[in-house]
């Protein structure tokens, strides 16, 4: 059975190499690697091409670069990747294996060698949610999503997703995904220490990316775009008595993250 798997990248030099590094050091082997850039401008494309010959170029935001390379090779099942992630050795073989319980399968996320507080925090607030996952797995006001998905249910949440919404959304993209997906199948389960992501490392970048992410929601709402998902995911984690200090540095975490959220949603506007 082969699996595909599709990267969006825009810019994505520092961190591409690791990440397909991870993906073809699987121990599942039956694996096609796609990248879908956005016009890099800092040689992302040449690291790519480095690892796999399907390389697409699309002049637009992830929710479009994610159908792109679905489309260009769906396989039996597709995994959504991110160019800053890095797989576990065995998680596709293990996504493979429970294939035949799941058609979708949520991967349990850490922070990749975390060393400052703020990747500290972000480790700390992952750990909750994936401990917790029944809390947080709803298509609509949760804010887990899978990544590991069966392509026939795949190929039905992009066909769902209007052709209008496609190329402006970066933000809530793997919601939209998932909340699509969860109209046509429930089968959803979690992998284990599946994946990791670089985190931001100071306060600088933490503003930057979620300033625009606050710009890209208001996209959403200004076009009409999933109105029934927009502000559902906006709230605290729930306070797990178990883990006192995680559940503190995860509030503390989306309240910082609030700020330049609204901020962006508040004042930004995003380029037509």
């Amino acid at each position: 059975m082969v699996v595909s798997v599709t990267i969006p990248t825009l810019n994505s030099a520092d961190t591409l190499r690791v990440a397909l590094e991870s993906v073809r050091d699987q121990s599942y082997q039956d694996i096609k690697i796609t990248v879908v850039d956005s016009f890099s401008k800092d040689g992302t494309a040449d690291i790519a091409r480095e690892f796999t010959d399907d390389v697409i170029e699309y002049r637009g935001k992830v929710l479009g670069a994610r159908r792109e390379g679905f489309q260009a090779r769906p396989g039996d099942f597709h995994l959504l990747m991110d160019s800053d992630q890095v797989l576990e050795r065995t998680t596709i073989e293990r996504c493979v294996q429970l294939s035949d319980r799941y058609d979708m399968l949520c991967l349990e996320e850490r922070s990749y060698n975390p060393t400052t507080w703020l990747e500290r925090l972000y480790d700390a607030d992952r750990f909750l949610l994936h401990k917790n996952m029944d809390s947080y797995i709803d298509a609509i006001g949760g804010v887990m999503c899978p990544r590991f998905y069966r392509s026939e249910i795949l190929g039905k949440a992009f066909a769902n997703i209007l052709p209008e919404c496609m190329p402006g959304i970066h933000a809530y993209e793997d919601a939209i995904i998932f909340y699509e997906a969860s109209k046509f199948s429930n089968r959803i389960g979690l992998v284990k220490n599946g994946i990791w992501h670089r985190e931001p490392k100071g306060l600088r970048e933490l503003w930057k990316k979620n300033y625009r992410y606050g710009m890209d929601v208001r996209h959403m709402h200004d076009t009409d775009c999933y109105q029934e998902l927009v502000g559902e995911k906006e709230h605290l984690r729930l306070f797990d008595p178990q883990e006192p200090m995680k559940s503190l540095k995860a509030n503390l975490l989306l309240v910082m993250k609030g700020v330049p959220y609204k901020l962006g949603y508040t004042f930004g506007r995003t380029k037509k």
